[in-house]
């Protein structure tokens, strides 16, 4: 009985904790997917409203090789999401999506997304 409590007890604290920032909850390209072509946008949702505007984002592959990615409005159909403009056509390799994201209640968060384009 003590066991079964302390785990509860530790797996409320963790989802407490999750909750304390902007954890993202979904994406697209998913993290760790295989894409057959570059994609046109990335889009990243959080378990909390986003401000877009104090958030940036950058994309490079796994030669820290930088991407230009255009302005990330938020999405006006979800307000947990941002929308990132991918700008030139990706080769096939492994590019790592990096943010700062702010919120009502946090600034700075930093998140990573990795896909990979090609084969």
């Amino acid at each position: 009985m003590r066991r079964a409590l302390l785990a509860l007890t530790l797996i409320s604290a963790s989802a407490g904790a999750a909750l304390a920032h902007p954890v993202m909850t979904e994406s697209s390209p998913v993290h760790g997917s295989f894409l057959a072509q570059s994609p046109k946008e990335i889009r990243v949702a959080f378990a909390e409203n986003m401000i877009a505007k104090n958030s940036t984002f950058s994309l490079e592959d796994s030669n820290q090789k930088t991407f230009r990615l255009g302005p990330a409005p938020g999405d006006p159909a979800n307000p947990t999401a941002i929308i990132v403009p991918v700008l030139d056509p990706l080769p096939a390799g492994m590019y790592f999506v990096r943010w700062k994201v702010a919120s009502a209640k946090h600034a700075n968060v930093p998140g990573v997304l990795r896909f990979r384009v090609g084969s």
